[in-house]
């Protein structure tokens, strides 16, 4: 059941270029609290685009993006990085971080300059890690990890990042079976606890998994 609205989008259009096609055109979505909001589509066909807007890393052709009543515009990084937290479909893992220190950095919001985690933060990445079952995989750097195993790392990053709102691209689309029903479970509980999450998928199987029956908003692209 909502509870107010989260994300606000209006008449929103996007081109990458004055001269290049719109990408997205006249988009309208309000999504509410305790929501979970699937966006499927193709590839191409505007999905990730879509969540760079919401994020302040792209900027509209037209329309408007709202958060919480406030324009997106005008939070600040650091604001931002508060109230949503992100995982993106792939990400460069060169670094030789370990799991732990790479899930550690979702806590940098809350963070002062230069200051180090403290055992708050050491403890919600030790929470997010056994939430999505990888603890194991704690001492293993990125490189060394599967497709899946970094797609796995990356979400328990945003969870101990524990934004309001969750913004996951793609976030089944390295994984088998029984991680890709972890992940449903983790979304449904985010919802339980009072979250937002806004999922992409090109999957339209994804849209009727068993875990996921309650959704509030599906937007086709």
């Amino acid at each position: 059941m909502n509870s107010g609205s989260v994300i606000l989008i209006r008449d929103l259009s996007f081109a990458y270029s004055e001269t290049g096609p719109e990408v997205l055109r006249n988009i309208s979505i309000d999504i509410g609290a305790r929501n979970i909001c699937t966006l499927l589509g193709p590839n191409g066909s505007g999905k990730t685009t879509l969540l760079n807007l919401i994020l302040g890393w792209l900027r509209p052709l037209a329309g408007r993006i709202e958060i919480n009543g406030r324009d997106g515009a005008d939070f600040s990084r650091r604001e931002m990085s508060r109230v949503v937290g992100f995982v993106p479909q792939e990400e460069p893992a060169g670094f030789e971080l370990n799991v732990m220190e790479y899930v550690l950095l979702g806590r940098a919001p809350y963070l002062g300059f230069l200051e180090t985690p403290g055992a708050e933060d050491r403890q919600a990445a030790e929470k997010a890690l056994e939430a999505i079952g990888i603890r194991k995989l704690r001492g293993r750097t990125l490189p060394t990890l599967s497709a899946g195993e970094k797609q796995l790392a990356a979400i328990a990053r945003v969870l101990a990042q524990d934004p309001q709102i969750f913004l996951l691209d793609e976030p089944m689309s390295h994984l088998d079976l029984a991680n890709t029903q972890r992940v449903c479970w983790t979304i449904e509980s985010l919802r339980d606890e009072g979250k937002t999450v806004v999922f992409t998928t090109h999957d339209p199987n994804a849209v009727s998994y068993t875990h996921l029956r309650a959704h509030e908003t599906v937007l086709d692209l």
